[in-house]
């Protein structure tokens, strides 16, 4: 039909204006795949088929416009999502910090005392925090700041840290 930049163009309005996308949140669609966007994660930095679901897989297909889907998203998302920001002004300030073996604290040290609101340690592995940032954190949580663990790795999730 065309090249991949307006055919993407016509399959994702195809998909906007098709009645079985109604509440199934944001989608993406590109390169003939629809995915829900709570799932979806760049996999390659150049390749033009780099959009992945790989905890969920695609929920559907767009084929020069002809919509199917095969699973439905079943976590909550949009108004229905945990994050409900409809009564912020203004997002907090929140800081992203690496974790890696050996780290030294002054990134982490630095964003505590930039009064941030909430601290992510970008980790390794499972979200792993070497010993010397994990008792920072325990100072940053006494200080009520909010911190989330995540980690660099492209799919699985992260377990609860106690």
């Amino acid at each position: 039909m065309s090249a991949d930049g307006p055919l993407n163009l016509y399959n994702a309005i195809n998909v906007a204006i098709n009645k079985e996308s109604k509440g199934k949140g944001v989608l993406v669609a590109m390169n003939e795949e629809i995915h829900a966007a709570r799932e979806v994660q760049k996999t390659n930095t150049t390749g033009v088929a780099t959009f992945k679901s790989p905890n969920t897989g695609k929920i559907g297909s767009v084929f020069y416009g002809n919509v199917k889907y095969y699973l439905n998203p079943t976590r909550a998302h949009t108004k229905a999502s945990e994050f409900d920001v409809s009564k912020l002004s203004e997002l907090p300030k929140v800081e992203v910090v690496m974790g890696y073996a050996n780290v030294d604290c002054a990134m982490l040290d630095a964003a505590i005392s930039s009064r941030a609101k909430g601290i992510i340690n970008a980790g390794v592995g499972n979200g792993n925090l070497y010993p010397t940032a994990e008792e920072a954190f325990g100072k940053a949580i006494a200080n009520g700041v909010i911190v989330a663990r995540s980690s660099r790795v492209g799919s699985g999730e992260t377990t609860r840290y106690v």
